[in-house]
């Protein structure tokens, strides 16, 4: 039977690999853990026009400073993250006084404010670990930035201040809510354009004691009404000079569900990747650590393509019903390796 069970594996990779993408940008920081630990230069995830780059006031160029990858396969743990972390977490350190740093990245689908209608959803994990004092040089952000005529502009903010107080608007000011230090945070930010009234930008952060809906919040920690007439290009990692903290699992979507919703999983999928597929099968055929009983045949079989679109966001793709052809290469597929085993008793 193990060729029969290579071959549905191969179904479900062919079967996935026909699977389109529903966030507009994502990274998890899954990367090798070797070579340099140095976020710049990386260019993993999905939807990014460009690798992370460096800039700021000095430039890291050592591994125990500026943003660096974690290179120990650890996300950001939280009890309120609704999805499955994956690979590592980005660290991020002050170089000392009159050093800020930052990383940049670009996205593929930017972002204008002077559009009316347009909605952008994005959500992190967000972790300050230390506090230097009421300084200058305390703060812990995650930036939106247009294109300049020499470096990128930052636009809107999202952060610790100095004071251990968030906050989410073009400026440091006002904040809505205090920062507990080392403690995560799940982040969902909304970005909102007008062309007659003010731009809308919104905040909320769970802390892990708290639960993620599953649509979105009829009322946010934070919602201030600002002009804005730029196009966000990119997302920009700041750390100020004195301060310590982590950044992970970014996501960026045109819905909450894209970026927040907590995923569910049809019945019959057994391996929690949003789908009812050939690799289910797989795994109620091994069985591992006695988990499944014989009758979770007849669910799988019952829940063959079934999706969930929570399941689905884990991996940053919606995987499409499948096809026709491939329930039926499926089905030839057990009737071939069923003869096969018959065949094998006979010749025995």
């Amino acid at each position: 039977m193990k060729s029969g069970l290579l071959a549905f594996a191969i179904v479900c990779t062919c079967i996935h690999q026909q699977a389109f993408a529903t966030l507009q940008a994502y990274e998890g920081f899954d990367y090798p853990n070797t070579g340099s630990n140095l976020l710049s230069g990386m260019n993993g995830g999905t939807g990014w026009a460009s690798p992370w780059s460096f800039s700021g006031t000095t430039v890291p160029t050592t591994a125990d400073n500026g943003h660096r990858l974690s290179q120990d396969d650890a996300s950001i743990h939280s009890a309120a993250f609704p999805f499955t972390p994956v690979g590592d977490r980005v660290v991020s350190k002050g170089i000392g006084p009159g050093n800020n740093t930052w990383a940049d990245r670009t996205f593929t689908d930017p972002f204008s404010f002077s559009t009316n209608g347009d909605v952008r959803y994005l959500s992190f994990l967000f972790q300050k670990d230390t506090y230097a004092g009421q300084t200058t040089d305390d703060n812990m952000e995650v930036n939106f930035w247009s294109v300049g005529a020499s470096a990128p502009v930052t636009q809107v903010r999202f952060g610790s201040t100095s004071t251990k107080q968030f906050f989410f608007s073009n400026t440091s000011s006002p904040t809505f809510e205090a920062v507990t230090i080392g403690q995560p945070y799940f982040v969902v930010l909304k970005l909102e354009s007008h062309d007659v009234t003010n731009d809308v930008l919104s905040a909320i952060t769970y802390a892990p004691s708290e639960t993620v809906p599953s649509t979105e919040p009829a009322a946010w920690d934070s919602a201030r009404s600002v002009g804005l007439s730029a196009t966000i290009a990119g997302i920009r990692l700041w750390i100020g000079t004195l301060t310590t903290g982590q950044f992970d699992e970014i996501r960026m979507g045109s819905t909450w569900a894209d970026v927040a919703a907590a995923p569910t999983f049809p019945v019959g999928d057994f391996n929690k990747n949003g789908v009812v597929d050939a690799a289910d099968y797989v795994l109620w055929r091994k069985n591992p650590a006695g988990q499944f009983v014989p009758g979770d045949y007849d669910v799988w079989r019952q829940n063959f393509g079934a999706t969930t679109a929570g399941g689905a966001a884990l991996q940053g793709a919606a995987v499409p019903e499948p096809a026709a052809g491939a329930i039926l290469l499926i089905a030839s597929l057990l009737l071939t390796s069923s003869r096969m085993a018959i065949s094998g008793r006979r010749l025995t």
